[in-house]
């Protein structure tokens, strides 16, 4: 499974949350915090495949979110040995 995560999923909170959850196959209420969010990506069974793309264009007050959730990702990759994290800008990949 693919995930494109760009700015636009960063905007808020809950449009990040809701967004992973629906992606996950969760349902919009799947995931609600950075718990749940761990627990979801970790225990994610089939292959899974993160971009992170134009990390830029995220806006400088949602950045602090936006680092906090990428990690939470990141760290994921110890148990989820299916997982894989990109990081792309525009064209280039960055990752």
């Amino acid at each position: 499974m693919l995930v494109m995560i760009d700015d636009v999923q960063f905007r808020t909170d809950e449009t990040f949350f809701v967004f992973m959850g629906q992606s996950l196959g969760l349902g919009a209420d799947g995931i609600k915090n950075e718990d749940e969010l761990y627990d979801a990506v970790s225990e994610f069974k089939e292959p899974l495949e993160i971009i992170v793309h134009d990390y830029d264009d995220i806006t400088e007050d949602r950045r602090k979110f936006a680092k906090k959730m990428i990690s939470v990702i990141m760290d994921c990759r110890m148990v989820n040995k299916k997982l894989k994290i990109e990081f792309q800008h525009g064209e280039e990949n960055l990752v």
